[in-house]
């Protein structure tokens, strides 16, 4: 789950210094993982108020575009690791669990669509009472962090495979079906934005859909052993490097 967490920051790293956003990499890092402390705020905006406050000097707007790609491209990747899931998920998964997944996963993927992105992220710039952008980057660009975003996906979703098979054997033909089933509840827990992270939302998901084919005890404990880690790890990524920068 840590190496998961260390690729995006590199592809957020990636990111800023293509929107011209530079610093050192300590700081950098301080601001990406204090900012994912935030999504556990109900309402997830407070992920975007840290990162502005911690890149002080730059261009609110650029900080605002770098963390609304880096979003979506996430979304989009998440959906298709859905959409992949959903060809390969065995017969014992109900069909309105493929109907709901599949139509979450077009859903993200036609958030990418230049116009309706820029009216997504403008709308947030007015809950935060800031000028709309009027500048957008190249639907190429988007597409290449979509891509890119696809690996942190994959590692995440076997650490919760590793996670299940270390309380019950679980074939590894199952692994991409899993991470798929993993990211639709994440999908479905960020948009309740009444839960901090999807706490409960998330989990719920898990407990509905995996036990069609995983032992259910397996699952309750995996769900929640895998929300203590994740949770675990933010903490010490971000607490590293807040003691590494004042250091």
């Amino acid at each position: 789950m840590t190496t998961a967490y260390l690729v995006k920051f590199l592809l957020w790293l990636k990111l800023t210094k293509t929107f011209g956003l530079n610093t050192s990499k300590l700081k950098a890092g301080k601001a990406f993982f204090l900012s994912i402390l935030g999504k556990y705020v109900p309402g997830k905006i407070t992920l975007l108020l840290v990162r502005i406050d911690a890149y002080r000097g730059y261009s609110k707007k650029k900080v605002a575009l770098a963390t609304a790609v880096e979003f979506i491209a996430g979304l989009a990747s998440a959906g298709i690791l859905v959409l992949v899931a959903l060809t390969l998920a065995p017969e014992q998964v109900p069909p309105y669990v493929r109907w709901v997944a599949g139509i979450s996963a077009i859903i993200m993927i036609l958030l990418l669509y230049p116009p309706v992105l820029k009216k997504f992220v403008n709308f947030g710039l007015l809950l935060l009472k800031r000028e709309p952008i009027d500048e957008f980057p190249p639907y190429r660009l988007l597409l290449r962090f979509i891509v890119a975003y696809i690996l942190p996906g994959l590692l995440g979703g076997f650490a919760f495979f590793m996670v299940l098979n270390s309380f019950s054997p679980v074939g590894f033909d199952y692994y991409l079906t899993i991470t798929g089933i993993y990211y639709s509840a994440a999908l479905i827990g960020l948009a309740a934005i009444f839960a901090p992270s999807g706490i409960g939302v998330r989990e719920g998901v898990l407990f509905l859909i995996l036990p069609a084919f995983i032992p259910k005890p397996t699952v309750i404990v995996g769900a929640i052993a895998m929300r203590l880690i994740a949770t675990a790890v933010e903490l010490f990524l971000a607490g590293i490097f807040v003691l590494i920068e004042r250091i």
